[in-house]
């Protein structure tokens, strides 16, 4: 498993709710993933004057990797609460192959 850190208050703004520790952790074993640390509780570094914001640190199996990043997390889990449609994805196919035409020697192009 891959692990991700993410700011806490960012997270739940993106789910358009606030979740107690107890809760999301629920969330996350629900969806699959595990929550492994809230740092709401732990003295956070001070940085530039100001206190680094909380983090929630996530577990993501290797094969959610779309899930690595923010906006994949809260995506994924805002489909999963039904708050949010999938994407719909459209595979066009490719352009088409170029043709060669030849001519016979003689023939004027033009």
């Amino acid at each position: 498993m891959d692990g991700i850190a993410v700011d806490k208050a960012a997270l739940f703004e993106a789910l358009g709710q606030d979740y107690t520790t107890e809760e999301f952790d629920e969330l996350c074993f629900d969806f699959g993933i595990e929550l492994d640390e809230d740092t709401s509780s732990n003295d956070r570094p001070v940085v530039n004057g100001k206190q680094e914001p909380a983090q929630l640190k996530i577990e993501i199996p290797a094969n959610r990797y779309v899930m690595l990043c923010f906006e994949g997390i809260s995506l994924m889990l805002n489909i999963f609460r039904g708050k949010q449609d999938a994407p719909q994805y459209v595979v066009y196919a490719g352009f088409p192959r170029r043709r060669t035409i030849r001519t016979p020697h003689g023939t004027s192009g033009g």
